[in-house]
């Protein structure tokens, strides 16, 4: 089976211009799947339905989250729908075969005076602290992805438009608004931290490492951990933390939900209409904390829901 996945992998590079976290995660799920075949003695393309439904069950047997269960599915269903289209096998085993719902958890996100505490944190004037800070603003006011965020170069910034060239998934671009706060901090890193950091001759990328490469993923979420503390916020708090954030805040203050699913990069409008449902939570909250009536607040009131009942 190994030969097949790689040619799965290169559909996802080339085909598909996956990121290597999704790579990464689909060659898992498929390698934890060839040995569960391995071990039952069967071939990848010739599973059959019972096999399949067993692989299933010692997934939900297995602790594993729903979510988590979901997308190991959804690895089989797109590798075994390429191995079919590519002729590599005569029918698709995973028709009819249904993916487990995954559960739907409201997204974590900060108020907005968390997050002006997070970007008020830290203000050092030593070229790592500058970055930061700039790496923050631009997390907050743009809603990136962790991996687009330390895929920004230098160029893709327009400090006149105030807008950033973003590379999403799939390898699709969109453009997104910088706002002024981040702006700044970027133009006071561009002037004064990065080309103390910068010490490779035409490095493009706008955050750089102590090195003077790009940037890594974790690095960035270090950058946010590192912040969370200073500023004193509860644990949890990561880059897509702020994307969360930036989502709401802009729904609670009246944009329209397909400007922030352009924003987002999201495909489906159904990812962004998660936001709705966290604001509307919010509201709720607001209102049983805020309107007098909203609870019972006397006996008279208790009187009247006896007589109703």
């Amino acid at each position: 089976m190994d030969r097949f996945i790689e040619r799965f992998i290169v559909f996802l590079q080339g085909e598909r211009r996956a990121s290597p976290h999704t790579i990464s995660a689909y060659a898992g799920d498929l390698a934890a799947y060839a040995r569960f075949l391995e071990e039952r003695g069967c071939t990848w393309d010739g599973v059959d339905r019972a096999t399949l439904r067993a692989y299933l069950s010692t997934l939900q047997t297995s602790g594993r989250s729903r979510r988590t269960c979901a997308r190991k599915v959804s690895t089989l269903r797109a590798f075994y729908k390429v191995m079919h289209r590519d002729k590599y096998i005569a029918r698709d085993p995973m028709l009819g075969i249904r993916s487990p719902k995954p559960e739907h958890h409201l997204p974590a996100f900060l108020s907005a005076e968390q997050a002006a505490s997070l970007a008020g944190s830290q203000l050092g004037d030593e070229p790592q602290e500058l970055r930061d800070r700039a790496l923050v603003e631009v997390l907050y006011a743009t809603g990136l992805r962790v991996s687009e965020l330390v895929s920004l170069d230098v160029a893709q910034i327009d400090h006149t438009s105030r807008e950033a060239l973003v590379q999403g998934k799939g390898g699709k671009t969109r453009v997104v608004v910088v706002g002024e706060a981040a702006l700044l901090s970027v133009c006071i890193y561009q002037e004064r931290g990065r080309p103390r950091i910068a010490n490779r001759p035409g490095e493009p990328a706008l955050f750089l490492n102590r090195f003077g490469g790009r940037l890594s993923d974790r690095s960035a979420r270090s950058v946010i951990e590192a912040w969370r503390k200073r500023a004193g916020l509860p644990g949890g708090v990561s880059p897509h933390t702020l994307r969360h954030s930036f989502a709401t805040h802009l729904l609670e203050g009246g944009a329209d939900l397909r400007v922030v699913q352009e924003l987002l990069g999201h495909a489906s409008l159904n990812s962004t209409q998660i936001y709705t449902h966290v604001t509307q939570s919010e509201s709720r909250k607001a209102y049983q904390m805020a309107h007098p009536r909203a609870r019972s607040t006397n006996e008279a009131d208790e009187a009247l829901k006896t007589d109703a009942v």
